[in-house]
């Protein structure tokens, strides 16, 4: 037996150990497939972290805290204009073919459909960004040519998780796994490349991402196209529509959430503090939400076509509190190490490390029980909308008055306390609906 099977076998064998200690019974065939692809994307999701991390590391430490503040900008920007260019459609994508997962011509109609609407998004948008340029500019604080940077940003954004989903709703779990580290393959070398060569600015790690997230999409479309036919229906459009909507305003709402903060820092203070924040954020909540991407990868389209969600609802409630336990440690440990990588130029502040430790735990498990209401048909979403939009507006709010007050602390406290009220309302709101 190979060292790489033994592994497999060992790593899953442990999953399943730990299920049946907690659960108190033995772990089904489809407890089996779902850990199973657990693993797969997670050894690929954890790969792929490290190269990102490694990318972000090297463009930190080589580019300085401004440089490295200014392309975080660009990114928070782009990342508020991506939002009504994918519409949520590709949530819907992944659902609906998933839940028509043995009918191949239904599945092709819905990755086709949710392609038409996508592009069309993209364009209309794009349209708009660029008439209503400086205004938008202004309102973001940023100067109009890092506007620009942002557009492409979340134009490239958004083919590409639309591309990837595309591997989610064919169910190919493995190769949603190697695109992933090729990606964070792709980010070094051509990073590394620029600095061989002594290209050394906020400009050049921003086009390396450029060039990483164009050669992604290439790839995943000549695969994926292998099993599709482009086949659009009128109704598999204003069904994926119906859905978006809502899941649409619950993903702009989590932009806010996750990135107001940055603006407020912008508006403030300098960008080498936007480069600071950033290294926290990156080794803390980033790495949450790496793996709670690699776990609801698996665990959206599993739980969609799943028939009994309060099998389900009992699982996660049963493994939350070990999630509680053992995660803020893990967190703090995490974030130490990957901050002593950025080098001097970062401080260590053991305060800012809790409070975004605390604000990461929260997180993961709010994730969870959003994408258990988003599995459940066009009423899911619309329960998910409610807590989102709470978070958001008591995060704009705690921001407005805490970030002039306490600076860098004010922007995460207002985080970790906008999702511990996120937590309870869709604890309560899950526990209603799906109990």
């Amino acid at each position: 037996m190979s060292k790489k099977k033994c592994l497999h076998d060992l790593i899953l064998y442990s999953f399943l150990w730990i299920y049946q200690r907690i659960m108190h019974v033995k772990a089904t065939y489809i407890i089996e497939d779902f850990f199973e692809n657990i693993y797969r994307v997670g050894a690929g999701t954890i790969i792929a972290t490290i190269l990102v991390f490694s990318f972000n590391v090297m463009a930190g430490r080589i580019a300085g805290p401004t440089e490295y503040g200014i392309f975080t900008l660009i990114q928070t920007v782009g990342l508020f204009l991506y939002i009504p260019m994918i519409l949520g459609s590709n949530i819907a994508m992944v659902k609906y073919a998933n839940e028509n997962n043995t009918n191949k011509e239904i599945q092709s109609e819905i990755i086709a459909s949710t392609y038409v609407i996508t592009f069309i998004s993209i364009l209309i948008f794009c349209f708009l960004y660029i008439i209503f340029a400086d205004s938008i500019s202004i309102a973001f604080s940023i100067g109009r040519n890092l506007f620009d940077l942002s557009i492409i940003f979340a134009i490239l954004l958004a083919f590409y998780n639309l591309t990837l989903n595309t591997l989610r709703s064919l169910y190919k779990m493995k190769y949603y796994a190697a695109i992933q580290t090729l990606y964070g393959i792709a980010l070094l070398i051509f990073f590394y490349i620029f600095v061989l060569f002594g290209r050394i600015s906020f400009k050049y790690i921003l086009i390396s991402l450029y060039i990483s997230y164009a050669l992604m999409i290439i790839i995943i479309l000549i695969y994926a196209f292998r099993y599709i036919k482009i086949k659009v229906t009128i109704y598999w459009i204003k069904t994926i529509l119906r859905y978006s909507i809502f899941t649409f305003l619950g993903s702009a709402s989590f932009a806010v959430y996750t990135n107001i903060d940055k603006l407020f820092i912008n508006k403030y203070f300098l960008p080498s503090d936007i480069g600071l924040y950033n290294a926290y954020y990156l080794s803390s909540i980033n790495v949450i939400m790496t793996i709670s991407v690699a776990f609801t990868a698996v665990f959206f389209p599993s739980i969609s076509r799943c028939t009994n969600r309060l099998a389900v609802l009992n699982i996660v409630n049963n493994f939350i509190p070990y999630v509680l336990l053992l995660g803020l440690p893990f967190i703090l440990i995490t974030q130490y190490l990957i901050l002593r990588l950025y080098g001097d130029s970062y401080q260590i502040i053991i305060s800012l490390m809790v409070l975004f430790a605390i604000a990461s735990i929260l997180f993961i498990c709010y994730d969870v029980y959003a994408w258990m209401l988003n599995s459940d048909g066009e009423k899911g979403p619309k329960i998910t909308l409610i807590s989102a939009i709470i978070i958001g507006l008591v995060n704009i709010i705690l921001n407005m008055y805490l970030v002039p007050l306490w600076g860098l602390h004010g922007a995460i406290g207002s985080t970790a306390i906008a999702y511990c009220l996120g937590l309870v309302v869709i604890y309560n709101l899950t526990t209603k609906y799906l109990g």
